[in-house]
């Protein structure tokens, strides 16, 4: 018994360190949604992306266990402007006793176009660095978190993590999708500094 617990601490160690480092591939947002969660993806990701671009330029979405699913995603308008879009759930669409009534909040405002790119690169980066661990653990609690680009064929392709260490390479990249969503929800207005955050991280996933 104390072998087998023993066993499962460290295979859980090992894939923590692993997701600290590179996002995992995943299909989960390819619209071909399977496992025990294909009902929940088959309607929470609609609800999310209805009426933002079926290519952006970069996308960050989050699956929280206890609060509300949200998306930032990353667009050029057909006015040539970018644009950072943040939609939210009015509540945890997981936990929603009546899931029709769960509506989208939405934010958004425009950026400049070195700005845009800027977030590209570091979300092209992260997605293409995706490895699949050697050992996978599931976890249940805590927040999974979905990066999408839009790659070289034209197609989307998504990383994902779930609750990286906050100092790793893959948690820092998480706190920076979070505060382009305070950007977006004018929480924060520091564009200088995210910028600088966002080229230091870069060169980390060189």
């Amino acid at each position: 018994m104390k072998k087998s617990i023993l066993l499962i601490l460290i295979l859980l160690f090992n894939s923590n360190l692993f997701s600290q480092s590179n996002l995992e591939p995943t299909n989960d947002l390819d619209e071909n949604y399977q496992g025990v969660l294909k009902d929940y993806f088959e309607n929470i990701f609609p609800l999310l992306f209805d009426s933002l671009s079926n290519k952006p330029l970069a996308r960050f979405t989050a699956m929280p266990s206890f609060s509300y699913e949200n998306t930032l995603s990353v667009e050029k308008d057909s006015l040539e402007e970018y644009k950072m879009i943040f939609h939210r759930c009015s509540e945890s669409y997981w936990y929603a006793e009546r899931k029709s009534k769960v509506k989208i909040i939405k934010d958004s405002i425009t950026i400049d176009s070195e700005f845009a790119q800027l977030i590209e690169e570091l979300f092209k980066k992260s997605v293409y660095n995706s490895k699949k661990p050697e050992n996978e653990i599931i976890g249940f609690d805590g927040e999974f978190y979905y990066f999408t680009i839009l790659n070289n064929n034209d197609n989307l392709s998504t990383g994902m993590c779930w609750s990286p260490n906050k100092n790793s390479r893959i948690g820092k990249l998480v706190e920076i999708g979070q505060i382009l969503i305070d950007l977006t929800t004018k929480k924060s207005k520091d564009f200088n500094t995210t910028k600088l955050r966002i080229e230091e991280l870069i060169k980390e996933f060189d």
